[in-house]
């Protein structure tokens, strides 16, 4: 495979397959028609990138059952087990504030805005003190 990253996330995915062997990555800037034509013969002829990529390949499709097997024994299994309560997610009997920790999300942004407060507080009282202008000189009295 060639990678040429453009954006977002394929920089990151080209690397790591370049890192695992079935890759060369291109750098869309210096990208040159003589370093594509070199780069596309280097993985022609170099048996290294084919051979991992059909490993690679292997072992995705190393699968216990075909998926129409697998939709099979999942839908006789929810029959057999009359809907199969014991594997539901307990979120669909919880309120929305509950499944997506929304009260959690509240009491520690309530913590933080606390802290936070206190904080700006504690800073412009010290502020205050320090230059609050009130110069201590002393008259003599004679």
């Amino acid at each position: 495979m060639l990678g040429i990253p453009i954006f977002f996330d394929q920089n990151l995915n080209v690397n790591n397959a370049q890192k695992r062997g079935f890759a060369i990555k291109l750098d869309i800037a210096t990208l040159t028609p003589s370093l594509l034509k070199e780069s596309i013969l280097e993985m022609m002829n170099n048996g290294s990138y084919s051979r991992k990529i059909k490993e690679i390949s292997q072992r995705y499709h190393d699968k216990p059952m075909k998926p129409l097997d697998l939709a099979i024994y999942w839908t006789e299994y929810i029959l057999r087990y009359g809907g199969a309560q014991h594997i539901r997610s307990p979120a669909q009997r919880m309120n929305i504030l509950q499944s997506h920790s929304i009260d959690t999300i509240g009491v520690l942004l309530g913590g933080f805005l606390a802290v936070l407060s206190l904080t700006i507080w504690g800073t412009v009282k010290i502020f205050r003190f320090v230059f609050s202008g009130r110069a201590t000189t002393k008259v003599k009295k004679n």
